[in-house]
């Protein structure tokens, strides 16, 4: 399942330019959700962006993001957790963080989502 709202490709289309990547490839990618595999992920360049999370009713427990070393310092790990954050307050869930880099993004951005946020 996807969820590439307008806004948030020009976001990504903002973003991407910034850090000086190709033009058009943030069509490439969109969020999407495993919830066998517990995970949210993007494709990017034939390879898979995840964040990794458990869950307890409607609470997300955000554990970790793995992102392959090519792909590294580019700034998808960011595009990533940001896109799961808005997924979460999409679906009006909960969501408590458990990883040092998820947290320092969810900080950036906790104007925008912290009544979704539980210690």
């Amino acid at each position: 399942m996807s969820f590439l709202t307008k806004n948030v490709a020009q976001n990504l289309l903002y973003f991407l330019k910034k850090v000086h990547l190709p033009p058009g490839i943030w069509n490439q990618f969109l969020l999407e959700h495993d919830a066998v595999k517990h995970m949210f992920f993007m494709e990017v360049e034939n390879a898979k962006i995840a964040l990794f999370y458990s869950k307890t009713g409607d609470v997300f427990r955000l554990e970790y993001i793995k992102v392959p070393p090519n792909l590294q310092r580019r700034g998808f790990g960011r595009i990533l957790a940001k896109e799961t954050f808005k997924y979460i307050a999409m679906n009006n869930y909960k969501m408590s963080i458990s990883c040092r880099f998820i947290k320092k993004i969810f900080e950036e951005n906790k104007g925008d989502y912290k009544q979704f946020y539980i210690e």
